[in-house]
């Protein structure tokens, strides 16, 4: 009966961690390949599975575990992927939260079968920390989780090898040790964080040669990594004082993070960011330190609180404070020892009735606000994923020499109020030091040649911040951008999506187009009008002439218009969604432009008609048309097309 409910409480342990694993990340691994991701696989295209484990060269660490899992798919299949890649970031997440919990276990001396609660408290409190949401989503964070899952491993067999012996315990403490290293530097604090687990809860005696054995290890490992051939770096440098008094302050907000809300309520009334986060951490190490005095757990807060400490020693020491902020993934290890702190302060408050009840609070005021955090974060993944995985999509239809032109894509996204006191908490896609046919490359498998610019005259602010990627440029520098570009696409943002569009493209000059539909003032010839419907989006694309340079600032204009007349939706913008306006045209041009309009709820089975004409912004004024058989149209609209909308969604070819 034992062994049977042992059994089902680790089971029903795993099935919870499981389910809110899933629930918090599962719909990453819908993500493109975004990020350091871009980089990462240029990199590895270029190596071999024996290069890796030599050679650097090109990147700024020595990480061959990262890559080792990722080189093999490549040498098996011939290419990377994407879902694959995503879906191993969150099944190593979701060990590790297993083996969090079952150290949990090993720190509290459960007796077999027992101990669960708190051991599932935290492992949940792992799987939720806040800032693994630049971890769990991204590929190439996969050194993080490999480290923890190699530093838990090591942890797990000495504790093997201490309690019931066996050499070949140790043996597998020092193989995980050595495979931590290789999976991140951060994983030389090992043999200091072992040490800690000798001095507090292994059996008496202190047995310190085996940690002089593992610091050995570390030694002779860091010495292999130093001689690694890799790209330039700031080298071992201890940063100023300054630098170190604001990264240490970042690292007691890591620690006490589930408490830091309050610290951003502080700022809120005036403190300074400093100030509130070490406030509220004393506050909150404090308590839990009284916590766990009264429940004789002093050395499970020891414990933790050093492990976090030695996780975070080198990112504090040696990283900018800037960088430091930007990356909270270093956090990672430290999220370890966060969750046996927390996790053992509300199991040393279950001595009685009410505070088993402050207990539960405790935990779910722990875990749910940081699921919604996460959540959050992964909201804003999806949003600045999606014109992204439109560019994706149309470089995989695009043929392999079109060149392609993105405008105002986003690089990343973030919400305008942060929960904590200290650092950015928002989701970056796309940097600067990776090139968007880098990008489509890695997504697709095939040579892409496109591009992307930033063109500020036609964004627009929004509830949410948003940085946009490419160069910014003004409208000569553009305009010959687009002459050079096969097609050119727009990201528009809107409150709840950002969404890519076709903007059009020039045409060939020399080609004429047989009949015609109408002509404004002389100076601009509709030739061609052609509309289709998608996803209850309605796509007019016009193709123009151009006389030359129009005169005024001419927009065009395409209204969707009931059976009465009356305006029922309208796009207005000059050509190509305002990229390229008619004073910026040369004689002979030939512009395919293109309007998406958003079609009107409840609208099936009504008949619309769209119209197009020309106005002068400034004035207002529509510009004279003609007809090709030199009528002049009503209010110089010209009808384009007539249709009813079915209740059958119809399909997406480009018009």
């Amino acid at each position: 009966m034992p062994a049977r409910r042992a059994v089902l409480s680790a089971g029903l342990a795993a099935l919870v961690l499981a389910l809110v694993v899933l629930l918090t990340y599962a719909d990453s691994i819908s993500l493109p390949f975004h990020f350091d991701d871009v980089p990462h696989y240029v990199w590895l295209r270029d190596q071999s599975l024996g290069s890796i484990w030599v050679t650097a060269e090109g990147r700024p660490y020595y990480r061959p575990m990262q890559f080792f899992f990722w080189k093999v798919y490549e040498v098996l299949f011939g290419r990377d992927s994407v879902p694959l890649y995503h879906g191993l970031n969150v099944f190593v997440h979701f060990v590790n939260a297993l083996l969090v919990a079952q150290a949990m276990r090993v720190f509290t001396r459960a007796p077999r079968g027992e101990g669960w609660t708190p051991a599932l408290l935290a492992g949940l409190i792992f799987t939720l920390y806040p800032f693994s949401y630049q971890v769990v989503p991204l590929p190439a964070s996969f050194t993080h989780p490999l480290v923890v899952l190699f530093a838990l491993l090591t942890l797990l067999a000495y504790d093997r090898f201490r309690t019931r012996g066996g050499l070949r315990w140790f043996a597998s403490a020092l193989a995980c040790a050595l495979l931590a290293f290789a999976s991140n530097e951060g994983g030389l604090v090992l043999a200091g964080l072992v040490a800690l687990y000798e001095w507090l809860f292994a059996p008496r005696p202190v047995r310190w040669r085996w940690i002089v054995v593992l610091a050995l290890l570390s030694a002779a490992y860091f010495g292999w990594y130093q001689t690694r051939p890799r790209q330039d770096t700031d080298g071992l440098l201890i940063r100023s004082g300054e630098t170190l008094l604001q990264n240490g302050m970042y690292a007691l907000q890591a620690l006490t993070l589930p408490a830091q809300p309050a610290g951003r309520a502080l700022m809120d009334a005036g403190l300074s960011d400093h100030a509130s986060v070490l406030i509220t951490g004393a506050a909150a190490l404090a308590l839990l330190w009284v916590i766990s005095r009264q429940a004789r757990r002093t050395r499970h807060w020891l414990f933790a609180v050093a492990w976090v400490a030695g996780s975070v020693a080198l990112p504090v020491l040696l990283l900018s404070h800037d960088y430091l902020i930007n990356a909270p993934r270093v956090l990672y290890l430290a999220a370890c020892g966060v969750a046996w702190l927390w996790a053992g302060a509300v199991a040393g408050a279950r001595r009685s009735r009410p505070a088993q009840l402050i207990g539960v609070a405790v935990s779910i005021g722990v875990v749910l606000p940081s699921f919604v955090f996460i959540r959050q974060r992964m909201d804003l993944y999806h949003l600045n994923a999606g014109p992204l995985q439109a560019a994706i999509d149309v470089a995989t239809l695009s043929g392999s020499d079109e060149r392609l032109l993105f405008v105002n894509l986003p690089a990343w996204v973030n919400v305008p109020r942060p929960w904590y006191p200290i650092g950015h908490e928002g989701v970056l896609f796309m940097p600067a030091y990776a090139t968007m046919a880098q990008f489509l490359t890695v997504n697709t498998g095939r040579p892409s040649y496109a591009d992307a610019l930033e063109f500020n005259n036609v964004t627009t602010p929004q509830a949410y911040y948003y940085g946009v990627y490419g160069p910014p440029i003004g409208y000569d520098d553009l305009a010959r951008a687009i002459r050079s570009a096969d097609r050119v696409y727009l990201a528009t943002y809107t409150p709840h999506a950002i969404d890519l569009i076709e903007a059009g493209r020039l045409l060939d000059s020399a080609s004429v187009a047989r009949g015609g539909v109408a002509a404004f003032g002389g100076s601009v010839t509709l030739e061609r009008a052609a509309w289709s419907i998608c996803a209850n989006r309605l796509s007019v694309a016009l193709d123009w002439r151009g006389a030359g340079s129009a005169p005024g600032d001419l927009h065009v204009f395409v209204h969707l218009l009931n059976p009465d007349g009356t305006l029922a939706a309208q796009h207005d913008s000059p050509p190509i969604m305002g990229l390229l306006p008619f004073w910026q045209w040369h004689a002979g041009d030939r512009v395919r432009d293109v309007h998406p309009i958003d079609l009107p709820s409840g609208s099936t089975g009504q008949p619309f008609t769209v119209a197009v004409g020309l106005y002068d912004s400034g004035t207002g004024q529509r510009a004279q048309a003609a007809l090709m058989d030199g009528t002049r149209p009503p209010n110089d609209a010209v009808p384009i097309a007539t249709f009813t909308l079915s209740a059958v969604t119809p399909d997406c070819d480009q018009p």
